[in-house]
């Protein structure tokens, strides 16, 4: 810890014979809830004592310094001390975006690959899912360059903040809109009845791709409802929120969640030779066996 005093004035003022002892207080907090629970005007009164709000929680830290004479006051001064504090950022959060920085860059090469082998047949789902694959990479990208530069630099780049958050709630609507383009355009209205339409026709590729994304939002969900108990009894249900730096935990493991659905859709309707198979047909018990076609891109070049 390094602390940098220098006091404006003249020094004509000082009486020679007199000394001076600064002291300072850095408050901490054990508990998450203690320090950030309250507004401005509480927090002016709580920073202002050195007493303790809670008795067993956690207290404050002191140091200081004597100057031998009025004098040294108007001279800079620097403090050094041995002291641990936690990070304005949680390094785990930093890491944890950098992680899935390289993953959505795993995911756009993959997409991409995909894409070029088969670009005459591409269909327009999975223009969607590039768009959203290509948004998440742009998304963590910048919030893990914002989080560097709070790490390096000590300050917040309010332009990168806004930047961020914006692709961050384009890509989610994106990609809550993919779920949905799934789910509806698809034909995915009513699983159960679905399922049972696809084995009467004995259309085995369909009744596949629909088994498999079924499972995966009914894992989903589970994973869901697990993960916000846990969440609440270890966060919210408690006096003192000690483990204020596992919160990172709360927003990550619902961007991690979406990235496996992510996975399992570009697993599911991955660009290929037979891609026709995947594209759009209403489901409906009058139909015949002939399949209304989606248009892909090939229809354009006269194949």
């Amino acid at each position: 810890m390094v602390i940098i005093n220098k006091l404006e004035g003249d020094e004509k003022g000082c009486e020679p014979s007199q000394t001076f002892n600064i002291t300072w207080y850095l408050r901490y907090s054990d508990c998450y809830n203690e320090v950030f629970n309250f507004g401005d005007e509480q927090a002016d009164n709580y920073f202002g004592t050195t007493a303790e709000e809670h008795p067993g929680w956690s207290g404050y830290y002191a140091t200081g310094s004597l100057f031998p004479n009025c004098s040294e006051l108007f001279k800079p001064q620097i403090f050094y001390k041995e002291f641990v504090h936690p990070e304005p950022l949680s390094p785990e959060k930093q890491e944890f975006f950098m992680v899935m920085c390289i993953v959505y860059v795993f995911f756009g090469v993959l997409w991409l690959a995909w894409s070029a082998c088969y670009w005459r047949d591409l269909l327009r789902i999975q223009f969607w899912i590039g768009a959203v694959i290509f948004l998440g990479m742009l998304e963590k990208a910048v919030f893990y360059a914002e989080f560097q530069n709070i790490r390096y630099t000590g300050e917040s780049v309010q332009g990168a903040v806004i930047l961020a958050e914006l692709l961050s709630a384009v890509k989610r609507s994106l990609a809550r809109t993919l779920v949905i383009i799934v789910s509806l355009g698809y034909g995915i209205v009513n699983l159960t009845q679905t399922m049972k339409l696809l084995k009467l026709r004995r259309n085995v590729v369909k009744l596949s791709l629909y088994r498999h994304f079924t499972n995966t939002l009914i894992l989903a969900v589970a994973a869901s409802i697990v993960f916000i108990i846990w969440t609440t009894m270890k966060f919210r249900l408690v006096d003192c929120q000690s483990d204020w730096q596992e919160l990172w935990v709360d927003d990550a493991i619902w961007r991690l969640l979406f990235s496996m659905i992510l996975f399992v859709i570009m697993i599911l309707w991955r660009p290929s030779a037979n891609n026709q198979r995947f594209a759009f047909s209403p489901l409906s018990e009058e139909e015949d066996d002939d399949e209304q076609k989606e248009p892909m891109l090939k229809e354009s070049f006269g194949q």
